[in-house]
């Protein structure tokens, strides 16, 4: 499915969590019926970036190996999570096989058959990631909605492409490629990117598009935030593809109230289906865990 390797795989960082069956069905219950809805789509390429971000800005340590998927079918693009990604399809794919299981309409005896069949498969095969950014990209209209997941009210952040750049004729090689420098201001933060003008495809990771050739790499002059390529594949092929990747219920905010969700998100985790119910030391465990998520904030306000 892949084609060139572009960079070594990185290690993953892996994350144990409890899930128990009946949060299983609420997470089926929120991508609403998938009965007649295809499963996969062709993509026109598909795109592996690795995101590090600071940790801790007192001591410079960073978090790496957390990988994102970035995938465009037509005019309409995707990134997220790439384990986050191959978890949906198995959720999916159990809704597609069981209908009414998001419903529950199933006989009692059958459906926890099935959720135990479900539990079992999540557990051998689920790969761990944290909750980030699912982001849908119009490349038509030029617009992007980011998706914040982490609340039972789903919300989004409808906003131009981050695509306003600045050439220019700095030249450096990345991965053996010949590379351009070119910069944006995006989100309250400026950015530097490398892109490859032989790759012919305006895309790159996050919600940045635009340039005359496919972003290798892009960091904020911080070097608080970095996006480096690592996997492409150029030739149209199918992939899975979630219709349900914004929930239907989804409402738009401003970006000051998106980026406050992100920083209670941060300053104050829960567990999803266990919202004030979660153990007390459950919940410290969490919030110390978080204490480094710098990934949370990476938008600002201006």
């Amino acid at each position: 499915m892949w084609g060139n390797s572009v960079f070594a795989t990185s290690p993953h960082f892996f994350i144990l969590f409890i899930m128990t069956k009946w949060i299983l069905l609420a997470c089926i219950s929120a991508f609403g019926s998938v009965c007649c809805a295809q499963l996969t789509k062709t993509v026109d390429y598909a795109l592996i970036y690795d995101l590090s971000y600071i940790r801790d800005t007192s001591t410079n340590e960073y978090h790496h190996g957390y990988e994102c998927l970035a995938i465009r079918a037509g005019d309409e693009g995707r990134f997220q999570d790439f384990n986050a990604h191959f978890n949906d399809s198995i959720i999916l794919s159990f809704e597609e096989r069981y209908p009414g299981l998001n419903t529950a309409s199933l006989p009692k005896d059958k459906l926890n058959a099935v959720l135990d069949e479900l539990d079992a498969t999540m557990a051998k095969w689920q790969k761990p990631h944290t909750d980030k950014y699912r982001i849908i990209k119009d490349f038509g209209k030029g617009h992007s909605k980011m998706v914040s997941i982490y609340d039972l009210t789903p919300q989004h952040l409808e906003q131009p492409l981050a695509q306003d750049w600045q050439l220019t004729a700095v030249q450096d090689t990345l991965a053996g490629m010949r590379c351009y420098q070119a910069t944006t201001c995006y989100g309250g933060r400026n950015y530097v990117a490398w892109y490859n003008p032989d790759i012919p495809i305006s895309d790159g990771p996050y919600v940045f598009a635009g340039l005359p050739g496919l972003i290798v790499k892009i960091s904020d002059e911080q070097n608080w935030y970095s996006f480096t390529l690592k996997r492409v594949s150029l030739e149209p092929h199918e992939r899975f593809w979630n219709d349900y990747f914004m929930l239907s219920a989804s409402t738009p905010v401003s970006r000051e109230v998106f980026v406050q969700t992100m920083k209670e998100r941060k300053e104050n985790p829960k567990i999803p289906g266990l919202i004030g119910q979660e153990p007390e030391e459950v919940r410290l465990r969490r919030k110390n865990g978080f204490k480094k998520r710098f990934d949370l904030l990476l938008e600002q306000n201006n």
